[in-house]
């Protein structure tokens, strides 16, 4: 990210005194990545250790015996400035691993921009998104102008790309929510608000969101939330002071080690299928089958509506068969 001046998802930062107005995301873009950065390098999440790891030459002792900074890396930290693309390119070209910058290169920051956007802005953000999930959003003929037309968005499209549960689908539920475009029906709207609610709270249960939870939420209350509240009509799903917000993540992260240590699901696409499943599932009941099979050696899956079996039988439709999960685990 770092200084967007369009509606892409990789926007660069310009120059000196051509630097657009800061928008607020980018106080938590610049500290979810210095966050990716202090990971990648090995070291803690403090202003004067990514200066002496990245730019030591500029650390100076004064006469008197005392280290003179720049302050710079602490701003970064702080979150009070925006790293240059210099800045950022020399940081990547150190640490290169695209994987180390997953939450920070996302398309999450574009569709939770501050202040409203265009339809413009919106039309190209979607056509930014990959297919699978473009195909929710826009016909597939060609209407006129030679533009895609929008999709009316249906129940079947939210569960669609709630399932696909990564932060590229997050920012689409997001960007229906925000856009305006064809409003839908109200329970449609209801639905599409608890399906973004609840992969905005699995999101951020990755480690290095997590690190900036209460920021986050904060930052999407007051600019998402409250900025297009005639969008929302669940106010009980973000009325939630921070020592909830992180007794529910906890929750949510329990429940993946849980189901990790019974071997049910590895990290990755398979978290995301175990947390869509037991959503759509009697959640309660399956938690507590999950922990009747802990407390003991081998435990027998039972037939109960929507239970611990049931899921099960969802995640083996998408898994090969040496993956399968049988009926005692």
């Amino acid at each position: 990210m770092t200084r967007e001046n369009s509606t892409s998802h990789d926007v660069k930062p310009v120059k000196g005194r051509d630097r657009p107005k800061r928008n607020p995301v980018e106080i938590v873009w610049t500290k979810v990545f210095m966050w990716e950065v202090c990971y990648a390098a090995h070291i803690e999440f403090k202003g004067c250790q990514l200066e002496r790891h990245f730019e030591p030459e500029k650390i100076k002792t004064h006469r008197s015996g005392t280290l003179q900074r720049s302050g710079k890396w602490d701003r970064y930290v702080k979150g009070k400035s925006t790293p240059s693309q210099e800045t950022v390119a020399r940081i990547k070209s150190r640490y290169s691993n695209p994987y180390f910058y997953q939450f920070s290169d996302s398309r999450l920051w574009t569709a939770i921009r501050a202040g409203k956007q265009s339809d413009t802005y919106w039309h190209s953000f979607y056509r930014s998104l990959r297919p699978s999930l473009q195909k929710h959003v826009f016909k597939s003929d060609i209407g006129e102008l030679n533009q895609l037309s929008r999709r009316n968005l249906r129940a079947s499209s939210i569960d669609a790309i709630l399932r696909e549960g990564d932060l590229e689908a997050l920012a689409c539920l997001i960007a229906l929510m925000r856009d305006g475009q064809h409003p839908p029906i109200t329970w449609t709207y209801q639905k599409l608000e608890n399906a973004m609610c609840n992969l905005l709270l699995w999101t951020l249960t990755y480690s290095v969101m997590n690190r900036v939870l209460n920021l986050i939420w904060a930052y999407f209350r007051a600019f998402i939330i409250e900025k297009n509240r005639e969008h929302f009509y669940h106010p009980d799903l973000w009325d939630t002071d921070t020592a909830t917000l992180n007794t529910i993540v906890s929750a949510i992260q329990s429940n993946v080690l849980l189901a990790e240590d019974l071997e049910l699901i590895l990290p990755g696409k398979q978290t995301r299928e175990f947390l869509y499943w037991k959503y759509k599932g009697n959640t309660r009941l399956i938690i507590e089958e999950m922990l009747e099979a802990k407390a003991v050696e081998t435990y027998e899956l039972k037939d109960s509506p929507l239970g611990l079996k049931w899921l099960t039988k969802q995640l083996n439709k998408t898994r090969s068969e040496s993956d399968q999960i049988g009926n005692i685990i």
